[in-house]
């Protein structure tokens, strides 16, 4: 496809052929973003026109500038070059998957109708696929902020609407009387409602017939939501969807149910089934994040199962996989969350201070040394994490069983133990039971810690949570680094699909937070910004292609109509795949986008791509 590109010394930005007249400049509220040098704040107008883009400058210090000249305005046309400020434009050939973006970052301020550079949408973009984590997400920060501004509730109602996926959303007042036989609309998000819709409503209001009413209107159907338990109604929330009302998922009533209690006063409790089992009544550390994993997903639902007891917890898992974070979440949804959480790393500290720092020292032990409460005293009431607990000396194992038998605490020099009301929580990213056989670690202590075992899965097992997690650290890194950050392209996010790993999550972290430094401000993260994983990958890829065989016979002719040929075959694919939607859809593009998975925009780009017209 092509696309305008503007390059500045080693950064480069692609920004898709602009559909109408649009802004250019280095201020975030131009719909096309440029933060290069010698950049106006608004700098041009460009024009979509036959043959190219027509620019046209704006009062701008240094004008349009092309082959050292000065300009007011100028068509930029594929194999010619625009210069503004010290930006170099043109138009060039681009492969879509590193256009389109697979995640794109939603951002706060700036231009509402500024264009992404790499997919022409309008921001802010969505974040990810609807899901019941996205759900939660939202509501949590709901929760955060109860006293909601309008231009807030503004923001949450256009977002509620974008994971239930409906077309409008509203939220009406049906009169503060039982006699009230009409309504009116508070704050709506999306199209407006058809006269058909609006007369249901009404009567819906004056018939007093509030509870979780479906109405069917033209080829959809209209979701009407209301507090449960109250006596008297005085509010409801209505969503009009297209298709059929076996097609709307149970969690996204219950993301209305939840937003009409909000509304109208009632106290708000999430919905039983609004997550999956294993998330609503745990309390996420605030950097988790839940992806799509059933592996994850498993693992949380044994957590929720066992949390409320006071046993002992020992995590398992490799180095990077998120071991202190579930720890903190252990901690915060248990029967010791109003105590404190207490963490140490056992093989960062040599052993003849770890034993002072565990189990603290008792005054006057000796002349000259301090006295010292000790982490577990630290954590009376509360939990402590013993990181690396595979690392402890067997000296040390030893007085670690007294606190595990009995809850009391010998510190230093002291004569007489402390009782003390904890819960240990041990991680290691080695094989215990390993250690035990080959007598590196006290069988006794071992069963003591595993009162409560669970092994975290390594990320390559559940790469369907890579994506949340990129978009999420993303989003974190672009905010400390104060940069915009569009999203990553389809290419980058399916290496850092395929990659494998080794350090799990935190490498990942590690990854991005490269990334989103070496990514030109206002860009999207490509392949390129991920070096060392492209290098990896590339080199594990080569390290299992087969040698070739010698032969006498030449080599057959390759030619680009080969029946091999991988973009031959995924452009056959994807045109079937659409026409097919297509056909479905009736022609309709928006519900054809969304059989597919994409956004309507990226359908108009391969359509155009793949030369597919419109379908009657």
């Amino acid at each position: 496809m092509l696309c305008l590109v503007a390059r500045f010394k080693d950064d480069v930005l692609r920004y898709p052929i602009p559909s109408k007249d649009s802004l250019i400049g280095s201020s975030e509220e131009n719909h096309l973003l440029l933060p290069f040098p010698g950049v106006s704040r608004t700098h041009a107008r460009v024009r979509p026109v036959d043959g190219g883009i027509l620019f046209t400058d704006l009062g701008s210090k240094n004008k349009l500038m092309v082959n050292a000249e000065r300009h007011d305005e100028y068509l930029l046309i594929e194999g010619m070059a625009l210069q503004l400020g010290r930006a170099i434009l043109t138009i060039e050939e681009a492969s879509t998957s590193d256009v389109e973006l697979a995640l794109s970052v939603h951002r706060t301020g700036g231009a509402n109708d500024r264009i992404s550079a790499e997919t022409g949408e309008n921001f802010p973009a969505e974040n990810a696929l609807p899901s019941p984590a996205l759900a939660l997400q939202l509501i949590r920060e709901i929760e955060s902020a109860p006293r909601t501004a309008r231009r807030k509730l503004n923001e949450i109602l256009h977002r509620a609407r974008t994971l239930i996926e409906s077309e409008s959303l509203m939220i009406l007042d049906a009169g503060t009387s039982v006699s009230a036989e009409t309504f009116r609309i508070l704050v709506s998000d999306g199209e407006v409602p058809a006269d058909t819709v609006l007369d249901e409503l009404e009567l819906i209001t004056a018939e007093k017939r509030f509870d979780k009413q479906v109405v069917r209107s033209g080829g959809g159907f209209t979701l009407v939501v209301t507090p449960a338990g109250k006596k008297t109604k005085t509010g409801f929330i209505a969503a009009v969807f297209n298709g059929k009302p076996a097609s709307i998922e149970p969690w996204k009533k219950d993301l209305l149910l939840y937003l009409a209690r909000r509304a109208f006063g009632e106290t708000a409790k999430l919905p039983e089934p609004l997550l999956d089992p294993g998330e609503e009544t745990l309390v996420l550390p605030e950097q988790m994040v839940v992806g799509e994993s059933q592996s994850m997903h498993r693992l949380l639902a044994q957590i929720r199962a066992t949390v409320r007891s006071t046993m002992d917890v020992l995590l398992e898992g490799e180095t990077g996989t998120g071991k202190e974070l579930l720890a903190r979440m252990i901690h915060a949804s248990g029967p010791s969350s109003k105590g404190r959480f207490v963490a140490i790393n056992c093989a960062a500290i040599p052993s003849e201070l770890l034993e002072a720092e565990l189990f603290g020292v008792h005054a006057r032990v000796a002349t000259g040394v301090d006295p010292r409460t000790g982490l577990f005293v630290e954590a009376d009431g509360g939990s402590i994490l013993l990181d690396e607990v595979g690392e402890l000396p067997d000296r040390l194992q030893a007085k670690l069983l007294r606190v595990l038998q009995e809850r009391e605490v010998l510190p230093l020099g002291a004569a007489t133990p402390r009782k003390i009301t904890v819960r240990v929580i041990a991680a290691s990213n080695r094989d215990l039971l390993a250690l035990v056989e080959s007598g590196n670690f006290r069988r006794d202590v071992y069963y003591r810690l595993r009162g409560l075992q669970f092994h975290i899965p390594p990320l390559r097992e559940r790469r369907e949570d890579i994506p949340a997690l990129v978009l999420d650290f993303v989003t974190r890194h672009a905010e400390r680094y104060n940069k915009t950050i569009h999203g990553v392209s389809r290419k980058a996010l399916r290496l850092l699909m395929e990659h494998d790993w080794p350090g799990n999550v935190r490498e990942l972290q590690s990854e991005v937070e490269r990334a989103v430094l070496v990514c030109p401000d206002g860009g999207s993260l490509q392949v390129d910004h991920f070096g060392p994983v492209r290098w990896s990958v590339e080199h594990r890829t080569a390290a299992v292609i087969l040698p070739a065989t010698e032969s006498s016979e030449p080599p057959p002719q390759v030619t680009r109509q080969s029946s091999l040929d991988i973009q031959t075959r995924v452009d056959s694919i994807e045109r079937e795949l659409i026409l097919e939607a297509l056909k479905t859809s009736r022609g309709n593009k928006t519900i054809a986008a969304k059989l597919l998975g994409i956004t309507r925009n990226g359908l108009a780009m391969k359509m155009a791509r793949l030369k597919i017209g419109w379908i009657q």
